[in-house]
């Protein structure tokens, strides 16, 4: 065997900053074996010297130190090390025996340092066999990281030493430093902040010790370099385990006893986390391109093990491409108030990707471009789970949308097939209430029995299908088992009841705890407390919430936008502001398929409201030329599969745009049929018209004039009103009302003629405008006023003020980050 190295076998110098008077005092003189677990950091070699120097009868003792590793790490290179220490000769019989042969001659110590790196199984049976064979003089002393185990741990006569004997207390901090000449405050704060690590305490104890300084690189230096990768991904990622110490080079066996005895690294089953104030002293003296390599690597081990971690690690290492892609894909596992977060440290261009109703209703999303997405990655999807994920998705956008039939078609297919996953948790709910707003009540109450019982939503939604069936007992039962979340449900239900002080004090409860989650917890919140203050009166503070719950929510939940509708309406009948013609009107316009149970809610509710049939709420003929392009006579949509013949809705939409006026029949002619023979043209004319009286009107009887097309002469006139109307009226008194209706800007497939091509240029000039006027508007409302200004800004490139006003109020809301890829996006653009 070679002659051992000297490191591995001399005893260390111990200075006086690390004497343990409690701990040596502690120790039993009759105890033979002492073993002493201590993680990195925390004088583990000092404390084990001073230990063996208390066995050995102080100085006059012999120290026998047997430092394990670099290849010494069995029984014979221990007797070895310690034959060593002693100088004397390895009699070479077997190791028990030559132990004892070292053990004679008096008082002394035997010391086995880094025990954990020491070949287990032998050197843990040379001790408990030789120990009960020692001389009464001679003491062990067992120093690593982790607990022996095997034979030694089964010995009666055993003293352990754990990191909270080792650890020092306050007062203890204080003594030393006074024993030193330190400063005794800083070494007290900085024991109890990190409870007790004897090489923070000493770094404080000491004269100009660094007291309450840079703990991040006291943190690094008291870390040996082999568990670097170790503290390295603990204070760069949320957490760490043994597989992804592994991926990074680290020692996984290391990282369980790296600083645990201090309390610093928490251990969660089989996790391991750094508190995260270290984790933040300690990043600021990590290489850049050290961190990128860690959280480069930590994502691919994250991502499908916990999404929510990659998401983090991903955005912290500025790719949101693929932290989008992250969340996509485990939309549903990840949760609402998670992803709620996440969107809104995603770029807007990224947020489109993600429904409005997971959204939670709180950023800005585009319908079609995330119906769009939803149908891509229902495409693209690889197995199962992809494929029903995105089905979620895809029919949350359709709901969003109003679309309800395709909503609903979307959903059954998402929450088939695996009962009591993440998918269907949060797709049953939302299939019941799709059913309900489209008068599907025994689909609803079916949805309801298949979801989670002991689901909050599953409640939720019981209730509300209650309520929009009238079923008033079984609304308030659901509600008060879903607990704070069915507080507006029963607002909603005490006000129908009559009990209005009751339905006010949990409207106002349900209200405030819904101010800050947004989305449509906000909206039925909002909309019960805004009841109940049309019914008290209080005309302004319905506004208001109206206001709130359209510019919140409305904007990309139709459902939202008609409720918000609905009390403006209720609230002008009443006269408390607002035009009744110009609300029933847009009530009309923003009457989405199905939603006839939500607005016979509503004028249950509101008594402005409760004189009118639901049918009769509204201009009788709408023709719709954004979104879906819905034509809705008397409230009742006409679906465009459901016309004679495209050429006749084409008509129709030219006659609608002409106005009051009308349009004469070559102008109509030249609209829809250019170029064609003059003789001809007027006969499929004829045909048009009589498809439309016919689809306009089916029960008509023959020879009853129609009631909607009129013709004097060679002018045709149709009485409608449409959604572009509407908007350019709400331009000059409510910019904010018409930039919501327009914000998508998105018209419905008119096809390729000119007057589709002049209808495209009209909503863009409108939209324009209504931005213009929400991002000129000082003060108010600074969340819409930043959705029309990256309106702006995409729809105008070339203008700098919109750029250089967008990054401003960036600025404002103390956004840097956000202001500066304003102005760099919009630099590269120009270059």
């Amino acid at each position: 065997m070679p002659a051992p190295p000297a490191a591995l076998c001399r005893s260390p110098r111990h200075p006086g900053a690390l004497d343990r008077p409690r701990l040596l005092a502690a120790l039993p003189d009759d105890v033979p074996v002492a073993v002493l677990v201590a993680p990195p950091g925390w004088g583990k070699t000092v404390l084990a010297a001073q230990l063996a120097a208390a066995h050995a009868g102080g100085t006059g003792g012999r120290v026998a130190w047997a430092r394990v590793g670099a290849g010494w790490d069995t029984d014979e290179d221990v007797v070895a090390l310690w034959a060593a220490s002693l100088g004397e000769a390895l009699p070479g019989v077997d190791p028990v025996s030559d132990l004892l042969a070292l053990a004679e001659g008096g008082p002394a110590a035997f010391v086995v340092d880094d025990a954990h790196l020491a070949e287990a199984e032998s050197v843990d049976r040379l001790l408990a066999e030789a120990t009960p064979l020692l001389p009464p003089d001679v003491r062990l002393v067992v120093a690593g990281r982790t607990r022996p185990a095997g034979l030694l741990g089964r010995l009666g006569p055993l003293a352990r030493v754990l990191g909270p004997e080792l650890a020092f207390t306050g007062d203890e901090a204080v003594a030393l430093a006074a024993a030193l000449g330190g400063d005794g405050s800083a070494a007290r704060v900085r024991a109890e902040r990190l409870g007790g690590w004897p090489a923070a305490v000493a770094a404080s104890a000491v004269p100009g010790g660094d007291g309450d300084g840079d703990l991040g690189l006291l943190l690094l230096g008291a870390v040996p370099a082999v568990d670097r990768p170790v503290l390295v991904a603990l204070a760069v990622l949320p957490w760490v385990d043994a597989g992804l110490v592994a991926a990074l080079g680290g020692d996984p066996s290391a990282a369980p006893g790296l600083l645990l005895g201090g309390g610093l690294v928490t251990d969660v089953d089989g996790r391991w986390s750094l508190d995260r104030s270290l984790a933040a002293e300690v990043r600021p003296h990590l290489p850049p391109d050290e961190v990128d390599a860690v959280r480069s690597t930590a994502a691919g081990h994250l991502r499908d093990v916990d999404p929510t971690a990659a998401i983090e690690v991903l955005l912290a290492a500025g790719r949101p491409e693929e932290a989008a892609d992250v969340l996509a894909e485990h939309l549903s596992v990840v949760g609402v108030e998670h992803a709620v977060a996440w969107l809104y440290r995603l770029p807007a261009e990224l947020r489109h990707r993600f429904p409005p109703v997971l959204a939670a209703g709180r950023a800005t999303v585009a319908l079609d471009l995330a119906e769009a997405e939803a149908q891509r990655r229902l495409e693209e999807a690889g197995d199962e789970a992809a494929r029903r994920e995105a089905l979620l998705a895809l029919g949350s956008a359709r709901a969003g949308a109003g679309r309800l039939s395709a909503a609903a078609e979307a959903l059954e297919s998402a929450v088939a097939g695996a009962p009591g996953d993440a998918v269907a948790r949060r797709g049953w709910p939302l299939l019941a209430l799709v059913r309900a707003w489209s008068g599907d009540h025994a689909g609803a109450v079916a949805a309801v029995a298949a979801a989670d019982p002991g689901d909050e939503a599953t409640a939720v939604a019981a209730a509300r299908v209650a309520l929009l069936a009238d079923d008033l007992d079984r609304a308030g039962e659901a509600a008060r088992s879903a607990g704070e979340a069915g507080a507006a449900v029963l607002a909603q239900v005490a006000l129908l009841a009559g009990d209005r002080s009751r339905a006010r004090a949990l409207a106002e409860e349900a209200y405030a705890a819904a101010a800050a989650t947004g989305g449509d917890v906000l909206a039925t919140a909002g909309v019960a407390l805004a009841w109940v203050l049309v019914a008290d009166g209080d005309l302004d503070g319905a506004l208001a919430l109206a206001d709130v719950v359209e510019r919140r929510v409305g904007r990309h939940d139709a459902h939202a936008r008609l409720e918000g509708a609905l009390v403006r309406l209720a609230v002008a009948r009443a006269g408390g502001g607002g035009d009744p013609g110009r609300e029933a009107a847009r009530v009309a316009v923003l009457r989405q398929a199905g939603f006839a149970p939500v607005e016979a809610l509503a004028r249950r509710a509101m008594a402005p409201l409760a004189d009118e049939e639901v049918a009769a709420g509204g201009p009788p003929l709408v023709v719709e030329l954004l979104g879906a392009g819905r034509v809705l006579v008397d409230g009742v949509p006409r679906h465009e599969g459901a016309w004679r013949s495209r050429k006749a809705l084409e008509v129709l939409r030219v006659l609608a745009l002409a106005g009051e006026r009308g349009a004469t029949r070559e102008e109509v002619i030249e609209a829809v049929w250019p170029g064609r023979a003059p003789d001809a043209a007027r006969t499929v004319l004829r045909r048009a018209l009589s498809d439309v009286r016919r689809d306009l009107e089916p029960d008509r009887p023959t020879g009853e004039p129609s009631r909607f097309v009129a013709a004097t002469g060679d002018r045709v006139v149709v009485p409608a009103t449409t959604d572009l109307a509407v908007a350019e009226g709400l331009l000059a008194d409510d910019p904010g009302a018409a930039f919501d209706l327009l914000a998508d800007g998105a018209t419905t497939d008119l096809g390729d003629a000119e007057w589709a091509e002049g209808v495209r240029r009209q909503v863009g000039r409108l939209r324009l405008q209504a931005a213009e006027a929400v991002a000129g508007v000082g003060g108010g409302d600074e969340d819409r006023r930043r959705v029309a200004l990256e309106r702006l800004v995409a729809d105008e490139p070339w203008n700098r003020r919109h750029v250089d006003d967008l990054a401003a109020l960036h600025r404002r809301r103390g956004d840097e980050a956000a202001a500066r890829a304003v102005e760099r996006a919009w630099f590269d653009d120009d270059g």
